[in-house]
């Protein structure tokens, strides 16, 4: 009979302390009926919902509080314990972001269950989320969406099939503007012209700084594979060849003979009619096959090397030079050569990077090159940015480079006022 009493006495001093636990927790809680009604509330969780003094919550259901999380809410008798974030609606009709804790509980003098709700306010944390985001999608100096905002805007457009229309806009003269005034006023006079451009173009566009001087624009980067993905890339693709094939035609009438280069994507080389299209482009221009190059990168071949080797032969056949881009980058097989014949092959960036301070680079680099070199294979290196390379690479035997050291993209007008000596015709 003692034991029993003891028993009691500790059981009910448990009860006590939790049930100051309870009252006094800083964090919001709740204890709840199976069928979620609300028996017992704490201070926190009356100030949390913004509850007058003689406001009872006491016989409410939580999903009078919590409207948007049905799932949860009806796992929890089934999963005995679930954690999820939501958003409270206090009494005064304002959502709060909360973090929100259930478990259920077994009565141990009784056969019934009862569930403890702890809620912890997360709209701070929340808050700074949104600002994280709105931050890493906009400049900082404009407030206009950079580069990774326009690529999550240009993901929902084509996902959405919405047409719309690119523009670039580049500053002429700016770099005096920095170099004159300072970078302080050149500051002020970009933010003039964001304010300009965003005034200019109605609501629904997106005007966007890409750096430095540069606004609207769609890097290859970015936009081919949103291409590939949506099955456009045919249709850029032929027109960038179309493209390629006016600017020789326009170099010869200055008699520069110069070859240009064209990425083509894998559904291109796939496409059993790539070939005759891209003949056929450069007949109606006059254009020989042999002044465009056709790059490639290793990865066409993953998705069907058989139907790429028919592909790269039906275009060899009418005379156009196929170069293997970004050869060196990820996983390159050496069994692509053996399979066909290249007439370029471009080094990727990435063997050239750093070759001035590693001996180790400089012997992969070496190696890769003699080996082409065996083959009789032209070689071109990329990224070339940095002029302690080439004493390094002409050591080595590599005499064709790419790269920003040598020429940034230019205007066709700049082109060739910088480009037309030194030129000559090829009969």
């Amino acid at each position: 009979m003692a034991k029993d009493k003891t028993r009691e006495h500790r059981a009910e001093q448990s009860f006590q302390l939790m049930a100051s636990a309870f009252s006094s927790s800083r964090e919001p809680m709740l204890v709840l009926s199976t069928s979620l009604q609300i028996t017992e509330s704490n201070k926190a969780f009356r100030r949390l919902a913004r509850l007058g003094d003689t406001e009872t919550v006491e016989k409410l259901r939580l999903d009078c509080f919590l409207s948007d999380a049905h799932e949860p809410l009806e796992r929890i008798n089934q999963s005995r314990q679930e954690r999820f974030e939501t958003e409270l609606t206090t009494r005064d009709g304002e959502a709060i972001a909360v973090d929100v804790s259930l478990a259920v509980f077994e009565a141990r003098h009784q056969s019934s269950s009862y569930l403890i709700a702890t809620l912890r306010d997360i709209s701070e944390r929340k808050k700074n989320e949104q600002q994280l985001r709105v931050l890493a999608n906009h400049d900082d100096l404009t407030g206009l969406k950079n580069r990774l905002g326009l690529r999550s805007a240009l993901e929902e457009l084509v996902d959405e099939q919405q047409h719309f229309v690119l523009s670039f806009i580049d500053l002429d003269g700016f770099k005096q503007i920095n170099d004159i005034a300072g970078h302080e006023l050149g500051d002020e006079c970009l933010q003039i012209v964001a304010r300009l451009l965003s005034n200019a173009f109605p609501a629904s566009a997106i005007v966007t700084r890409w750096g430095g001087d540069e606004f609207i624009i769609v890097s290859p980067g970015i936009f081919i594979p949103l291409a590939e993905q949506h099955g456009l890339d045919m249709d850029i693709g032929l027109v960038a060849l179309e493209s390629a094939c006016e600017y020789i035609s326009m170099l010869e009438t200055e008699r520069i003979s110069l070859p240009l280069s064209v990425n083509i994507s894998a559904n291109q080389l796939l496409s059993e009619s790539f070939a005759e299209d891209a003949a056929a482009i450069c007949a109606e221009h006059f254009v020989s096959p042999e002044l465009v190059e056709i790059e490639i990168t290793e990865s066409i071949f993953i998705q069907d090397e058989a139907a790429a080797i028919r592909g790269l032969a039906a275009l060899k056949s009418h005379g156009f030079i196929l170069a293997l881009d970004d050869f060196g980058s990820g996983f390159s097989s050496l069994s692509y050569l053996r399979k066909f014949d290249f007439d370029v092959i471009k080094l990727d960036r990435s063997l050239v990077k750093g070759i001035d301070g590693s001996e180790r680079a400089r012997a992969l680099l070496n190696g890769i090159y003699k080996m082409l070199d065996s083959l009789r294979l032209e070689v071109i290196i990329e990224g070339v940015d940095n002029s302690a390379y080439l004493p390094l690479l002409e050591n080595i035997g590599i005499n064709v480079y790419q790269g920003f050291l040598f020429e940034k993209p230019l205007p066709y007008d700049q082109f060739i006022l910088k480009h037309t000596q030194g030129w000559r015709m090829v009969k």
